[in-house]
C-alpha cells in the first residue's frame, strides 16, 4: 500500500491551518483585552483618597488622574491595529472554509434511495429500475447518465456481493483498503512548476538577509544589556565618573543623568525652545544650564544629560512643566530606580566600598520619590505637608526637642496635637497625621553565629577572632503608626531610664574624686574603670529606629566637612581613575553574586509607596548592608557588605555571612535599613564585635581503635611479614 501525497489543489486545509495559527495569537489577546476593558480602578487608591483630608486629596486626586490617563492608551496604536486586521482575516478565511464541499462517506443505500431494512428483493427491484432508468444507450444526450449508471451498479454490488459488501462494511469503500493521501497545507501553486524560481528568491531572501540581520540584532541587542536591563555603557560611565567625593545628592545626579536609557528614551527637551528650558531651570533652582567658561556644568555638552538634569531638578522642586515635558520626566524617572541602584554597585566595585557616597545615592532617591528639594536632608520636618517654619520652630524648642520625623511620629497623637495646636489649623493637623500613617515604620531583631562553630555572639561586645564569618540573621516587620508608637515609646523611656540611673551613679562617683573640676574646653573623659558607662551602649542592641536615625552621620554633614573630605580624597585619585576603567567583567565579579546566581527568596507582597507627587506608581524598596562609619580619630568610611535590596510585606526573614577584619581591635560597625522611597525613616543599628587573634586550632581527639579493627591489621601484619620471607 503506497502513500501519496497531494497538494491543496483548493486552499481548504490551508485554510485550516491558517486559522489555528491565529487563533494562538487571538485568543490569549482577546482575554487580555477584555479584561483590561472590564477592570475597575485600584480600590485601595480610592479609599486612600477617601481617607485623607481635604489639604492632602488635591495632590491625590492629581495623581490619580495622571496615572488613569497613561493607561488609558490611545486605540489607534499599531498593536490594536494589527489585533483588528488578525479579528478580520480569522473570519474571512473562516467563512471560506466553511464554503467548501466536503465528501461524504459512501452509502449504497442512500445511492439506490432505499432504507437500511430494505430486502433482498427491494434492493433487485429497485436496482432494475434505476439501471432501466439512467442507462447509457438510453440516455444519449446525458452526459452524466453514464456516472450515474455506473455508480448504481457499484452500490448494488456492494449490497449483493458478499466481499464487496464486507469491505464497505469495514473500510467504508466497497473496494476495500485504497491507498492514503495525505495532504499539505499548502496550496498548489507554491510548488508549482511555474512558479519555482520567484518561490525560490523568497526563500533565498528569507534565509539569506532577512534570518542574519534579524540573529544579528538580537545579539547586538542583548550584548548592550545586562542581566538587570541595564546598558553596559551607562555602568561604564558610571563607574567611571562616580568618586568617594560625591558628598551631595545634586552630585549623584549630575551622574545620574548621563545614563546612556535617557538618551535611548529620547528626553532630549526637543520639544521646547532655549528660552523655556532655560526660564525652567531657573525656577528651579538651577540657573544657567547651558553656560560655558568656569561655571560650566562639566556634562553641559551632553544634550540628553542637560535635559535630563533640569527635568530632576524642576520636578524636585515641584515646578510645573508644559505636558511634553511632563511625558519626557517620565520616561527618566520610569529608569531610575535601577539607575540608582546601579550607582550603588558602582560604589562598591574595584574595592571601593564607598560608605557616604553609596548612602547618597539612596538618599537620592528618596528625594526624587517624594519631590523635596536637598535640602530636606538637613531638616527632616520641612518634608512634612504643612509644617511649616513656625510650627518646625515650635516644636525643635520643646522639651525635649524634636528634629527628625521619627521623634516626631514616636508621641502619640493627642501629644502632637497638643504641641502643634498653636501653630497649626485643625485640618493642617489632620494632613500631618494622615501623612504620619502613610510612613513604615521597622521594628529589627538581628541575631549573630559564627560559622566556624556555630557560637551565638552579642550584639555589643560579642568576643570573635580574625577572618571569622559571621551570619547575620535578621527578622524585619513593617509596622504602622498606630501599631509601632506604643512599643517605640515604651522602649524609649526604658532606654531614658537607664540613661538617668547611669547619670546619677556618675554623679556619686563624681563627689568622690575631691571636687576636681573638667578640663577647660571638653568633656572629662571617663575613667576607664567606670563601668556604668557601658551600660547605655549595652542598651543599644535594640535600639530605637528614632535614636539611629539621629546619629546618622549623613545628617550631620556640611559644607566645611565636605571641604575637609574633598581635600582627604585628592590624592586617592589616580589610582581611582586606573581601576574605572577595567572590563565590565571584572565589575561584576567585584559586585560580588550576579542576580542569577542568588538564592530564591520567598516571595512577598509588595508594598505601594505613598508619594502623591510622583507621577508613576512606586513600590517600597529598602537598602540592607553593613558599613564602618567614621569615628573619631579614625579615617574609615568602609561599606563592608554588598547592598542587598528587600521588599517588605509584613515580616520578612533572612541571613547574609560577613567577614571579621584581619587584625585584632574593636570594631564597630552599623546595620544601615535605608528606604528608597521615604525620608527620614532609615534605621541604623550599632554593633560592636571584639576581634581577638587568629582562632587557635581545634584540639586533636584520639579516637580509640575498635577492637575488630585490631585484630584485622595483626593478622595482616602477620601476613605481610610472611610474605617478606618468602620473597627474600
Amino acid at each position: 500500500m503506497g502513500r501519496e501525497f497531494e497538494y491543496d489543489d483548493s486552499g481548504a486545509t490551508t485554510y485550516f491551518f491558517l486559522l489555528s495559527g491565529l487563533s494562538l495569537y487571538l485568543i490569549p489577546a482577546t482575554i487580555s483585552r477584555f479584561f483590561a476593558c472590564c477592570s475597575s480602578d485600584d480600590e485601595s487608591s480610592e479609599d486612600e483618597v477617601a481617607e485623607a483630608p481635604e489639604t492632602a486629596v488635591k495632590a491625590l486626586k492629581q495623581k490619580k488622574q495622571r496615572l488613569k490617563a497613561k493607561k488609558s492608551k490611545p486605540w489607534l496604536t499599531g498593536s490594536n491595529i494589527f489585533f483588528a486586521i488578525a479579528w478580520l482575516a480569522f473570519i474571512f478565511m473562516a467563512y471560506q472554509a466553511s464554503t467548501f464541499e466536503v465528501d461524504a462517506q459512501y452509502d449504497p443505500f442512500e445511492i439506490l434511495g432505499l432504507s437500511y431494512s430494505a430486502t433482498n428483493k427491494e434492493i433487485k427491484s429497485k436496482y432494475r429500475k434505476l439501471s432501466l432508468e439512467y442507462h447509457p444507450d438510453r440516455n444519449q444526450d446525458d452526459p452524466d447518465a453514464e456516472a450515474k449508471f455506473i455508480r448504481i451498479a457499484k452500490a448494488y454490488k456492494a449490497l449483493t456481493d458478499e466481499d464487496t459488501r464486507r469491505n464497505w462494511e469495514e473500510y467504508g469503500n466497497p473496494d476495500g483498503p485504497g491507498e492514503k493521501s495525505f495532504g499539505i497545507a499548502l496550496p498548489s501553486w507554491i510548488v508549482s512548476e511555474d512558479n519555482k524560481y520567484g518561490i525560490l528568491m523568497i526563500y533565498t531572501l528569507l534565509l539569506v538577509v532577512v534570518l542574519p540581520i534579524c540573529v544579528f540584532w538580537y545579539s547586538h541587542q542583548s550584548k548592550q544589556l545586562l542581566k538587570n536591563q541595564l546598558l553596559e555603557s551607562t555602568i561604564q560611565l558610571f563607574v567611571h565618573f562616580m568618586d568617594n567625593r560625591t558628598k551631595k545628592p545634586k552630585d549623584v545626579l549630575e551622574v545620574l543623568s548621563i545614563a546612556h536609557e535617557f538618551r535611548d528614551a529620547d528626553v532630549t527637551l526637543k520639544t521646547s525652545t532655549p528660552q523655556t528650558v532655560d526660564k525652567i531651570a531657573r525656577q528651579a533652582g538651577l540657573p544657567d544650564p547651558l553656560g560655558k567658561g568656569k561655571k560650566a556644568w562639566r556634562f553641559s555638552g551632553w544634550t540628553y544629560a542637560v535635559a535630563a538634569r533640569v527635568l530632576f531638578q524642576a520636578h524636585l522642586t515641584r515646578v510645573k512643566l508644559p505636558h511634553e515635558l511632563q511625558i519626557e520626566l517620565e520616561k527618566a524617572l520610569e529608569r531610575t530606580p535601577m539607575l540608582i541602584h546601579a550607582l550603588v554597585e558602582a560604589c562598591v566595585v574595584n574595592r571601593r566600598q564607598w560608605l557616604t557616597a553609596s548612602i547618597n545615592c539612596m538618599k537620592t532617591s528618596q528625594l526624587l520619590v517624594q519631590a523635596c528639594p536637598d535640602t530636606v536632608l538637613r531638616d527632616e520636618l520641612t518634608a512634612v505637608p504643612e509644617l511649616h517654619e513656625k510650627a518646625i520652630k515650635l516644636l525643635l524648642h520643646s522639651k525635649p526637642p524634636i528634629r527628625t520625623i521619627q521623634e516626631l511620629f514616636i508621641n502619640d497623637e493627642d501629644t502632637i496635637r497638643a504641641r502643634l495646636k498653636s501653630a497649626l489649623t485643625t485640618e493642617q493637623l489632620d494632613t500631618v497625621m494622615f501623612f504620619g500613617r502613610q510612613l513604615p515604620f521597622l521594628e529589627v531583631e538581628v541575631r549573630l553565629t559564627t560559622e566556624a562553630d556555630q557560637a551565638e555572639l552579642d550584639t555589643i561586645g560579642g568576643e570573635c577572632y580574625q577572618r571569622d564569618a559571621v551570619r547575620l540573621t535578621y527578622t524585619l516587620r513593617r509596622c504602622q503608626y498606630d501599631d509601632w508608637q506604643p512599643k517605640a515609646a515604651e522602649r524609649v523611656q526604658a532606654i531614658l531610664a537607664q540613661v538617668k540611673a547611669t547619670q546619677v551613679s556618675g554623679k556619686g562617683k563624681r563627689k568622690n574624686n575631691k571636687g576636681k573640676p573638667a578640663k577647660k574646653g571638653g568633656a572629662q573623659k571617663p575613667s576607664e574603670s567606670s563601668e556604668p558607662a557601658e551600660e547605655p551602649v549595652a542598651v543599644e542592641a535594640e535600639p530605637s529606629p528614632t535614636a539611629d536615625a539621629a546619629e546618622t552621620p549623613d545628617n550631620a554633614d556640611n559644607d566645611a566637612n565636605d571641604d575637609n573630605d574633598d581635600n582627604a580624597d585628592e590624592a586617592s585619585d589616580g589610582s581611582e581613575a586606573s581601576e574605572a576603567e577595567e572590563d565590565i567583567e571584572s565589575v561584576w565579579a567585584d559586585i560580588g553574586v550576579k542576580p542569577e546566581e542568588q538564592e530564591e527568596e520567598e516571595e512577598v507582597s509588595l508594598t505601594k509607596a505613598y508619594c502623591p507627587h510622583y507621577p508613576l506608581e512606586k513600590e517600597e524598596v529598602w537598602w540592607m548592608f553593613l558599613g564602618t562609619p567614621k569615628h573619631k580619630g579614625e579615617a574609615v568610611d568602609r561599606i563592608d557588605t554588598i547592598p542587598q535590596r528587600l521588599s517588605i510585606g509584613e515580616e520578612v526573614t533572612g541571613h547574609f555571612l560577613f567577614p571579621t577584619p584581619e587584625k585584632a581591635c574593636t570594631w564597630s560597625p552599623n546595620l544601615y535599613l535605608v528606604c528608597d522611597s521615604y525620608i527620614g525613616m532609615d534605621v541604623q543599628i550599632p554593633l560592636r564585635l571584639v576581634v581577638r587573634g587568629t582562632r587557635p586550632p581545634p584540639p586533636e581527639v584520639d579516637e580509640p581503635i575498635p577492637e575488630e579493627l585490631v585484630g584485622e591489621s595483626d593478622t595482616e601484619d602477620s601476613d605481610e611479614e610472611a610474605s617478606d620471607e618468602e620473597d627474600w
